[in-house]
C-alpha cells in the first residue's frame, strides 16, 4: 500500500536531514585531521630549518669568523711580510708567507688560497697550493677596489673558480705607510658538505657570477641559469629532476620528484663586503612520510564515513514509522503554535506602532533640545579657545589669583616658563614670583592683590621678579580686579612686563653722565695746567739761564756760588713742577723709544732703595721673556717713584712693598668691562704695598689734582695724578685696588710692541763750546732774547733779534752779511715758528734752524713740527745745552731728527679723551 504523499515527503526529508550532519561532522573531522598532518609537516619543515641555521651559525662561527682575526694578526705582527710587500719581492714574500698557508691549509682542508694586492690593484702573489703561484689577469674585485680604497678589513662571499668562496682582506702598513692588502679565501663548499652530512639531503648551491666566472665554472661542469650557476656535489637526484626547480624563486617551493614529495629550502644566503646577497645554499627536504601518513588519514576517514552513514540510514528506515507519528503530531502542535504565535504578534505590532509613533514624537523634540545645546556648547567652547589662544599669545607673563588664597588659579605659557613650572595648581603667587613664604609687605614692593582689595580699582606697581633661574628681573605689575555677584573682590588678574633692560639702561646712562663729567673736569683742569706750564716755562727759561751762567762764571770758592745753585734748584724744581702739570693734562713730549719693562725696574731699583728707608721691605719679581714697550723711561721711572713714595707714606711703622713686571692679555670680556681699553697684549708693572689701604671713598678721587690725604705742606696733591697722565699718554690703564687695614695695590698695564729695546743710557754732559756764526734769533719774549743775547755773543756768536716772524723775514732780506742759524721760537702773534721756517727755507735753503717751544701740546702736531730735517728744543732752556745743541747743528754732527720724539698714538688719545 503506498504512503500518502507527504509522509514520503517528510521520510525524504529525513533522511536528507540525517544525511547531512552525519557528512559534515565526519568532514569536520577529516578535515581537523587533515589540519592536524599538514601542522605536522609544517613542524617538520620549521625543525629542518631550525637544524640549517644551527648548523650554518655553527660553520661561520668556528670555520669563517675566527679569520677576521687570523687574518688582522698576520697582517700586524708579521714584519717580514710587510719588508718583503715594501720591496715588491715576490719569491721572497712566498718564502715568508708558505708557512703560515701550509699552517692554515693544514688546519683547515678548505682553506683555498692566500694573496696579496698591491695599492695600484695588481696582484703580487696568490698561493693556492704548496707548490705553485698563481697570477690574476682580471681586474681587481669590488672588495679588494674599497678595501685599498679605506685601509679597513673587509669580509664576505663571493664565486671563485671551484664555487662560493668567503674571503677576509686586511690592509697591511709599515710605519704608517700602507703597502697593500692580504686576502685569505675559504671554500664554502665546507658549509655545503656540513648541510647534506648533517640533514642527509642534497644541498645545491646558486651563485650570481660574472662572464669570467661563468666561464670557468662551466668548463667544471656545472649548470648557468641566466646570471646565476648552480653547483652540485655528489648529486642524488637526476638532471631531470633538477629542472623542474625553479630558482628564481627565493620562497620555499613543494616539489614532486619521481613521485615523492620535497619541500625546497632557500636556506642561507652568502652576503657580499656590502652584505648584498651574492648567492644562496638550497636543500631539498624529503617529506615523503608525512604526506604519506596524511594521505593514509584521508583514506580512512572516508571509509568511516561512509560506514556510519549506511548505519544511520538503516536505522532510521526500520524505526520510521513511530517516528513519523511523533512527527506528525508534533507537526499539529507546532501549527496551533504558530497560529497563536501569529494572532500575540499581530497584537504585539499594533502596541509597538502606537508606542513607536510616540517615541517618534519624543525623539523629535529631544533631537531639538539636544542640536540647540549643542550648538551653545561649540559656540562656548570657540569663544573659550578663543580667551585661550589670545591669553597664551601673550609673550608677557599673566597670572589668575584668588583673592583670599593668593593661590595662583591660571598662568599662561609665558608665565610658566619664567617660573620653570609645568602647571602652578595650589601654588602661591609670591611663592611663584617671589620665592618668598609671605606675600608682600613693604613699602618698596606693595602687594598689588592688597592694592586692589583696599581701593577696588586698577593699579601698576614696579616689583623685582626672579626667573627659575633665580636671576632677578624689574617688571611693572597691572593689576585688575574681578567681582562676583556682590561686589567684592574675589580675583585679581595681574599682566606683568619686564622693564629690567630700561631699567639697566637708565643705571648705564647715569654712569656714563659720571663718567662724561668726570672726564670734561679732568680737560679744563688738563687745558688750565697746560697754559700755565707754558707761561711759566718762558719764565723758567730765564731763571734757569742766568743761574747756569752765574754759576759758570763764578769761582768755587765764590761764597754766592751757592746761592746761585739754591737758585738754579728751586728753578728745576719748579720745571719738575711743570713736568708734573704737563704729565697730568698730557701735552708734554715724551723721549720715547722701545725699552722692557724689567730694564726700567732694575735700572731704578737702586734709588727706590735708599728712598724707602730702613724699615720698609721691597722685594722686586720680575717675570721673564717679557715683552718690550715703548716709553719715555724716564716718565715710567717718574711713575714708580711717585707710587713707591705714596707706599712709603702708607706704611710709617714700616712694612713690605713689592714690585713684580709680567705679561698678560686682556680680553674682549675684560675691555668691555673697562671704558677705553682695547684687547690686546700688555705689560703689567705692579706696587703693591701693606699700608692703611683707602676707603672706597678715597679711591673714587686719588686721580684727581691737587686731591691728597696727607697734612698741609706735606704733598701737592698731583703725584696720582701725575702717574695718570703719563700712563694715559703711554696709551696705558691704571687700575688700583684696596681695602682699609689691607694695603694697596696699583697696576699698570703697557701696550707691548714688537720692535727691538733700546740701550739705556744717561745723557753725555759738555761744557759751552765757543763759534764765531751768525744766528737771526726770533722770540716775542723780551726776557728770552735777552738770556739768549747774555748766553751765545759771550761764547763769540753774532746776533740778530727779530720780536716776530715778519720782523724775521724783514731783517732777512736787509742783513746783506750771511746768516748761519735761525733760532725762532714755535708760538708767536702772526706768523708762527714753523711758517718763518718755511719761509726761511725758500730764501735762503741753506739757512740751517733751531725750533723752541714751551708749549707742548697737540700745536706741535698741527705745525707739523715734528717731521725729518726740524731740530727741536723744548723749554726751560738750559745754556749749555743750547750751545751744545747750536754747535751740533752748525758743524752738521746733529742727526736729522726731533730733539725728543712725540709719541703721536698718546697725543691722538689725548684729543679723544680730553678734547686735545
Amino acid at each position: 500500500m503506498p504512503h500518502p504523499p507527504h509522509k514520503m515527503n517528510v521520510k525524504n526529508r529525513t533522511f536528507a536531514i540525517v544525511s547531512v550532519v552525519i557528512l559534515a561532522l565526519c568532514g569536520l573531522l577529516i578535515a581537523k585531521g587533515i589540519s592536524h598532518f599538514e601542522e605536522e609537516i609544517n613542524l617538520a619543515i620549521r625543525q629542518q630549518e631550525q637544524l640549517i641555521d644551527g648548523i650554518s651559525d655553527d660553520i661561520r662561527r668556528h670555520s669563517f669568523d675566527p679569520y677576521l682575526f687570523k687574518i688582522r694578526h698576520f697582517a700586524e705582527h708579521n714584519d717580514q711580510i710587510g719588508q718583503a710587500m715594501a720591496v715588491r719581492d715576490r719569491d721572497l714574500l712566498h718564502r715568508h708567507a708558505l708557512p703560515h698557508f701550509t699552517y692554515l691549509r693544514g688546519e683547515n682542508p678548505f682553506f683555498h688560497s692566500m694573496s696579496f694586492h698591491l695599492p695600484d690593484g695588481t696582484m703580487l702573489l696568490s698561493i693556492q697550493e704548496p707548490d705553485r703561484f698563481k697570477d690574476d689577469p682580471g681586474p681587481p674585485r669590488p672588495m679588494i677596489v674599497d678595501a685599498h680604497r679605506h685601509k679597513k678589513q673587509r669580509a664576505g662571499f663571493d664565486a671563485g673558480a671551484t664555487g662560493a668562496m668567503f674571503r677576509v682582506a686586511q690592509p697591511i702598513f709599515q710605519h704608517d705607510r700602507y703597502l697593500g692588502l692580504v686576502e685569505y679565501a675559504i671554500e664554502a663548499r665546507q658549509l655545503e658538505e656540513a648541510l647534506a652530512t648533517g640533514l642527509r639531503s642534497e644541498v645545491l648551491t646558486i651563485l650570481t657570477v660574472t662572464q669570467r666566472q661563468k666561464r670557468e665554472l662551466l668548463r667544471q661542469g656545472f649548470r648557468a641559469y641566466g646570471d646565476q650557476v648552480l653547483i652540485r656535489r655528489g648529486a642524488v637526484l637526476p638532471e631531470r629532476s633538477i629542472d623542474a626547480i625553479d630558482f628564481s624563486s627565493v620562497e620555499d617551493q613543494r616539489l614532486d620528484i619521481d613521485g615523492r614529495p620535497y619541500v625546497l629550502h632557500s636556506c642561507i644566503h652568502l652576503p657580499d663586503f656590502q652584505d648584498t646577497i651574492q648567492g644562496r645554499l638550497v636543500l631539498l627536504h624529503d617529506i615523503s612520510e608525512q604526506v604519506f601518513r596524511k594521505k593514509t588519514f584521508i583514506r580512512h576517514g572516508v571509509g568511516l564515513t561512509l560506514a556510519v552513514l549506511a548505519a544511520a540510514l538503516t536505522l532510521l528506515y526500520y524505526s520510521f514509522g513511530h517516528l513519523i507519528g511523533r512527527l506528525e503530531h508534533y507537526a499539529g502542535e507546532n501549527t496551533r503554535a504558530r497560529e497563536e504565535l501569529q494572532i500575540a504578534h499581530d497584537r504585539l505590532d499594533e502596541r509597538v506602532r502606537a508606542r513607536t509613533l510616540d517615541l517618534a514624537k519624543s525623539n523629535a523634540r529631544l533631537e531639538d533640545e539636544v542640536t540647540i545645546r549643542r550648538r551653545t556648547e561649540e559656540r562656548l567652547d570657540k569663544q573659550r579657545a578663543f580667551l585661550e589662544a589670545i591669553i597664551e599669545s601673550m609673550t608677557n607673563p599673566l597670572y589668575v589669583i584668588d583673592a583670599e588664597t593668593y593661590a595662583v588659579i591660571m598662568a599662561n605659557k609665558a608665565a610658566l616658563a619664567l617660573s620653570g613650572s609645568e602647571s602652578v595648581p595650589g601654588c602661591t603667587c609670591y611663592r611663584l614670583t617671589h620665592h618668598a613664604r609671605s606675600p608682600c609687605s613693604d613699602e618698596g614692593h606693595p602687594c598689588p592683590l592688597m592694592e586692589v582689595k583696599k581701593s577696588g580699582n586698577p593699579v601698576v606697581v614696579e616689583h623685582i621678579h626672579y626667573d627659575n633661574t633665580g636671576e632677578q628681573q624689574f617688571v611693572e605689575v597691572y593689576a585688575y580686579p574681578v567681582f562676583d555677584e556682590h561686589g567684592r573682590v574675589v580675583q585679581v588678574v595681574e599682566y606683568t612686563l619686564d622693564v629690567t633692560k630700561h631699567r639697566r639702561s637708565d643705571e648705564e646712562r647715569e654712569k656714563l653722565l659720571s663718567q662724561l663729567i668726570a672726564s670734561q673736569k679732568m680737560e679744563a683742569v688738563g687745558i688750565l695746567a697746560g697754559g700755565i706750564a707754558h707761561d711759566f716755562n718762558n719764565i723758567l727759561t730765564v731763571i734757569l739761564g742766568y743761574s747756569q751762567i752765574l754759576a759758570l762764571m763764578s769761582q768755587e770758592a765764590d761764597p754766592r756760588r751757592e746761592m746761585i745753585n739754591g737758585i738754579h734748584d728751586a728753578a728745576e724744581r719748579a720745571a719738575g713742577l711743570t713736568q708734573q702739570l704737563l704729565a697730568f693734562s698730557r701735552r708734554q713730549t715724551m723721549e720715547i723709544g722701545v725699552v722692557n719693562p724689567n730694564d726700567i725696574v732694575s735700572d731704578i731699583s737702586r734709588m727706590l732703595t735708599r728712598l724707602i728707608g730702613e724699615d720698609v721691605r721691597m722685594d722686586i719679581a720680575m717675570a721673564e721673556n717679557i715683552g718690550n714697550i715703548r716709553a719715555d723711561t724716564g716718565q715710567i721711572q717718574q711713575v714708580i717713584m711717585n707710587l713707591v713714595i705714596n707706599a712709603r707714606d702708607a706704611m710709617p711703622d714700616g712694612g713690605n712693598l713689592t714690585i713684580e713686571t709680567g705679561q698678560i692679555e686682556l680680553d674682549e670680556k675684560y675691555a668691555a668691562s673697562r671704558p677705553g681699553v682695547h684687547p690686546g697684549l700688555y705689560a703689567m708693572i705692579t706696587v703693591t704695598d701693606t699700608g692703611i689701604g683707602m676707603t672706597p671713598e678715597v679711591r673714587e678721587e686719588i686721580f684727581e689734582p691737587f686731591f691728597t690725604t696727607k697734612k698741609r705742606g706735606e704733598g701737592t696733591g698731583l703725584g696720582l695724578s701725575t702717574v695718570y697722565g703719563i700712563v694715559k699718554q703711554h696709551d696705558g690703564h691704571i687700575y688700583v685696588y684696596s681695602e682699609p687695614g689691607r694695603g694697596t695695590t696699583f697696576k699698570i698695564y703697557l701696550p707691548i710692541t714688537d720692535g727691538t729695546a733700546d740701550e739705556l743710557g744717561a745723557p753725555e754732559h759738555r761744557s759751552m763750546p765757543p763759534g764765531n756764526e751768525t744766528i737771526l734769533l726770533v722770540d716775542d719774549d723780551a726776557s728770552i732774547r735777552r738770556l739768549l743775547r747774555d748766553t751765545l755773543e759771550p761764547l763769540g756768536y753774532d746776533l740778530i733779534e727779530a720780536t716776530d716772524g715778519e720782523h724775521a723775514l724783514a731783517l732777512l732780506e736787509q742783513v746783506e752779511k750771511e746768516i748761519h742759524l735761525v733760532l725762532t721760537d714755535l708760538i708767536m702773534p702772526g706768523m708762527n715758528g714753523r711758517e718763518l721756517l718755511d719761509a726761511v727755507k725758500t730764501l735762503r735753503p741753506e739757512i740751517k734752524s733751531i725750533l723752541m717751544s714751551g708749549y707742548t701740546d697737540n700745536i706741535l702736531l698741527r705745525h707739523q713740527v715734528f717731521r725729518p730735517g726740524v731740530v727741536f728744543l723744548n723749554k726751560p732752556l738750559l745754556p749749555i745745552a743750547l750751545a751744545n745743541k747750536i754747535r751740533d747743528v752748525l758743524d752738521g754732527t746733529e742727526p736729522p731728527r726731533n730733539e725728543m720724539e712725540i709719541n703721536k698714538k698718546a697725543f691722538a688719545q689725548s684729543q679723544t679723551t680730553m678734547g686735545g
